[in-house]
């Protein structure tokens, strides 16, 4: 058996202030245990969809800011963190392996049932030799208390993975969600438990994406094409919106890389308004510890 920990806080490195609502450890808090049975992790933390979905389906996985799948239109594999979390991940068994997370209250402190956000998370993933494939479900179950809900429970279904011929990994995904997204229950302060207005639409929102990523010695080029289209009730005067992310890395060693990216949102992927678009263009060195 094996004891774990996570604690992890974020810093607004222009100015030093506690970023996630001021709290110290607003991104992770758990502990857990760990065996022959799986791991059990009781406490602040990711879903376990964003920690099977996000590697498996896009060469940026969820790094890289906008370029990150998260961003481009798979929410619920956003680095969705929340409170109040159990999680299982079980052990490997002829490539495969399950996770399963519940949160008895996304936001805070625990309250009258009625009054906690509750959300399910369920993930399988296949790892063979060439071939990662992954499917993830989750729900949210808003507070009685929530003014903005009016009867949505927001869901979302993926589908994806990735397959190496060679130097060559090809990856492919798909996601819908319905009546919300997913990744709104996440980092609200103590004692508010509602995912606010933007948090809910009607009807669904689907998402495809398509990437490769080449690796040849130190050097990784990789990019993606995604596809947001939203249902007209869920988007009366939306339209659908086209993603193209690219990027380079260059390994000084095996921890030090050089790294760039550059990220095109022909669209706006929060409230599909027309005539809209992001652009994005970063580059700098990582050291990972």
């Amino acid at each position: 058996m094996q004891a774990k920990f996570q604690f992890e806080g974020g810093i607004n490195a222009t100015t030093g202030d506690v970023l996630n609502q001021n709290r110290h450890f607003g991104r992770s808090a758990w502990l857990g245990i760990g065996g022959r049975l799986g791991d059990l992790q009781l406490g602040r933390q990711t879903t376990s969809s964003s920690d099977f979905f996000a590697p498996a389906a896009s060469p940026f996985g969820n790094a890289f800011s906008q370029a990150g799948i998260g961003k481009s239109g798979f929410r619920a594999s956003n680095t969705v963190f929340q409170d109040r979390v159990v999680k299982y991940i079980s052990p490997k068994f002829q490539g495969f392996d399950l996770g399963a997370s519940y949160s008895f209250n996304t936001r805070g402190e625990q309250q009258q049932r009625s009054e906690n956000t509750q959300s399910t998370s369920v993930s399988l993933r296949y790892q063979g030799d060439k071939t990662t494939l992954v499917a993830t479900y989750d729900r949210v179950s808003p507070a009685n208390s929530d003014p903005n809900a009016h009867g949505h429970r927001p869901s979302a279904i993926q589908l994806g993975g990735n397959h190496r011929l060679g130097a060559v990994h090809i990856y492919a995904g798909w996601s819908q969600q319905k009546d919300g997204w997913i990744k709104s229950s996440d980092g609200a302060a103590t004692g508010s438990n509602h995912l606010g207005q933007s948090g809910y639409f009607d009807g669904s929102v689907d998402a495809w994406l398509l990437g490769a990523k080449l690796t040849a010695q130190r050097h990784q080029w990789f990019g993606t094409l995604q596809y947001v289209d939203p249902e007209r009730k869920a988007f009366q005067a939306g339209e659908a919106v086209h993603v193209f992310n690219a990027g380079y890395t260059y390994d000084f060693s095996k921890r030090t890389n050089f790294y760039v990216v550059a990220s095109y949102f022909d669209g706006d992927l929060y409230g599909f308004e027309r005539d809209s678009h992001s652009r994005q263009f970063g580059f700098g060195l990582r050291h990972r510890f």
